[in-house]
């Protein structure tokens, strides 16, 4: 009897655990599927935006701009409408989508300008390797395309408007040297993996550091662009170095801002720096004025969108473009700057 209900136990189990199995395969195929079907709205919707565009363009006898961003967060948006402000003084029609960090859909987007046969592409990669097919695509069709903002990993030359990472990188660094100290116990959160920020702003960051062996990096880690992912970020790192820590570089300002929340709801802001390689956005100044985050990095992130709309708009009437690759400086903001970028940058954008 015993050994029966042994049996019927480890049946029950077995059963028990195939279900769970079960289940949890279901549960990921749906997740699969939702995120297909996703993709494949956006896709769609992209499809109809394109097509709108073109198809406005051809009744006011216009050129079309399509333009690919790799995740319209607040500093992407500010870029994009630094390119409207200019495709209305260049009188082109811009169309812009938003790759929501996917590589693939990008590459979907792309694909479908081409096919709707725009004048000219903006691409602002979401991967840098995974960009490099997007410049033989456009190449085989004849239509001119250029980057803004991120790069391509590629051999060949091409058309580029955007920030000088490395600057940010050696920039936020040595700032942290300057202020933290060269004993400073500092961890790091990245922008993606792959990526030309992410790429860059770290070498920046290690070509100061790596001058300075007292410095000692706890952690690095990336967070993606995501405040939310920064936010967990910082929470497990004080659990995990609790006081050790002197100071967390973030590549962006949304990700410091994520920093910044969690180091108050841990009372430990008047302990830890936060120091974001780059942008300024607007929130980022606020937090910096109010001596919350310690110091950011401004990107004239509208100039790069004005700049990179006047260089696609130039290509696709075959005009001459005198510089391909316009890098623009990134400008030291702590509480003195940020203030003014308020008053003199952001506060007219306002009214």
């Amino acid at each position: 009897m015993k050994k029966l209900k042994k049996t019927v136990s480890l049946l029950m189990c077995l059963v028990l655990c195939l279900g769970a199995l079960a289940g949890c395969s279901s549960g990921e195929k749906k997740t699969e599927e939702n995120t297909e079907a996703k993709k494949t709205e956006a896709v769609t919707q992209g499809e109809s935006l394109v097509q709108d565009a073109v198809e406005n363009a051809g009744e006011k006898d216009k050129i079309v701009i399509g333009a690919s961003i790799y995740f319209m967060t607040e500093f992407c948006v500010l870029m994009v409408e630094g390119m409207q402000e200019e495709a209305e003084r260049q009188n082109v029609e811009l169309v812009v989508l938003d790759a929501k960090n996917d590589a693939a859909l990008q590459m979907n987007q792309i694909e479908n300008l081409i096919s709707q046969k725009v004048d000219s592409i903006i691409i602002s990669p979401v991967n840098s390797d995974a960009a490099e097919p997007a410049l033989e695509m456009c190449e085989a069709a004849g239509i001119p395309i250029s980057a803004v903002n991120m790069t391509i990993t590629t051999d060949q030359e091409y058309y580029y408007v955007g920030p000088n990472e490395i600057q940010a990188g050696e920039l936020a660094a040595q700032w942290c040297i300057d202020h933290v100290g060269e004993d400073a116990k500092v961890c790091i959160i990245q922008g993606p993996i792959g990526c030309s920020a992410q790429i860059f702003r770290d070498e920046g960051i290690f070509n100061v550091l790596d001058e300075h062996p007292g410095v000692e990096v706890l952690a690095i880690k990336p967070g993606d662009w995501n405040r939310n992912t920064a936010v967990t970020l910082t929470e497990n790192w004080l659990t995990t170095y609790g006081d050790d820590i002197d100071a967390i570089i973030s590549h962006d300002d949304d990700m410091g801002l994520g920093v910044v929340q969690a180091l108050q709801s841990a009372n430990k802001l008047d302990d830890v720096k936060v120091i974001a390689c780059a942008d300024a956005i607007e929130e980022a100044c606020e937090s910096v004025k109010a001596e919350e985050m310690a110091v950011t990095f401004f990107q004239d992130v509208f100039l790069e969108g004005e700049l990179s709309l006047e260089m696609a708009a130039k290509l696709a009437r075959g005009e001459e473009v005198e510089e391909k690759q316009v890098l623009i400086d990134m400008i030291t903001t702590e509480k003195d700057y940020a203030a003014e970028l308020l008053d003199n940058y952001y506060g007219p954008r306002k009214h």
